[in-house]
């Protein structure tokens, strides 16, 4: 699956622009009317993605690679805390960099990591504990997570403030 924003009519109402992952490709010009309603469609065919407004075609373009990492955040009001969750689908480590930008900490990241030397590894009766969490503590610096992430490994942090 590709996800990413699709932003219609942005940049001062100029242009209609696509973004996966983290990339942005090239800016289409476009505008959007005031209380008009608008059919939007916007069609995968791998590597190909197509975008359209009212059926025309607004926007193609191609779309290769896979991402190092794949992360997800929320916050625990209840908690005061920002949940990251942070997978390493390759069998590289990754280093990882996050701005923690509106979120104050120098508070130790604490949490879990789930890894394994092999992307096929299981966990057997004879070998109940070869895939299982270990507990981890990633320092927050100068408001910044900076982290290797094991291969083939699955990392929840758990960011007081």
């Amino acid at each position: 699956m590709i996800t990413g924003p699709t932003s219609i009519g942005g940049w001062g109402n100029t242009s209609h622009a696509l973004e996966i992952r983290g990339t942005e490709y090239p800016h289409v010009p476009g505008r959007i009317e005031n209380n008009r309603w608008y059919d939007i469609r916007v069609e995968l065919k791998a590597p190909e993605i197509s975008c359209y407004l009212d059926n025309k075609l607004v926007q193609k373009t191609r779309v290769t690679g896979r991402p190092k990492v794949y992360a997800a955040a929320g916050v625990d009001k209840k908690a005061g805390e920002l949940i990251l969750q942070i997978s390493n689908p390759s069998g590289e480590p990754q280093d990882l960099a996050i701005n923690l930008r509106g979120w104050q900490s120098n508070k130790p990241a604490r949490g879990q990591v789930l890894t394994s030397a092999s992307r096929d590894a299981r966990n057997t009766l004879d070998q109940p504990a070869n895939v299982a969490p270990k507990d981890l503590q990633v320092p927050v610096e100068k408001g910044a997570i900076h982290h290797k992430l094991p291969a083939w490994s699955h990392t929840v942090l758990r960011v007081p403030r």
